[in-house]
């Protein structure tokens, strides 16, 4: 009978969160939880060595499109030099 008086007496002088409050905190411990998995997994060997790679990678392709001629930039331009290399041949 005393254990049930005390849940009683607890209950009345409690302040239980409401289900916005609970849905808050979820919302924040998810948060956490996925920041410290992507910096655990953002800081592993093989993650830092992918992104050096693609690092390279990128500044190549941009170094070969700077590099590029023309007339490969511009299909409507490479259009033309086709069509005038035919009527060319055709002559």
């Amino acid at each position: 009978m005393a254990n049930q008086e005390n849940r009683i007496l607890l209950a009345q002088h409690s302040v239980f969160p409401d289900a916005n409050q609970l849905q808050a905190c979820l919302q924040a411990v998810i948060q956490e939880q996925q920041q410290l998995c992507g910096g655990a997994a953002s800081s592993t060997l093989f993650s830092v060595r992918l992104r050096q790679r693609l690092l390279i990678l990128h500044r190549y392709f941009t170094a070969l499109s700077r590099h590029a001629p023309a007339e490969a930039r511009s299909p409507i331009r490479k259009q033309q030099n086709l069509q005038a290399n035919l009527s060319r041949q055709k002559r």
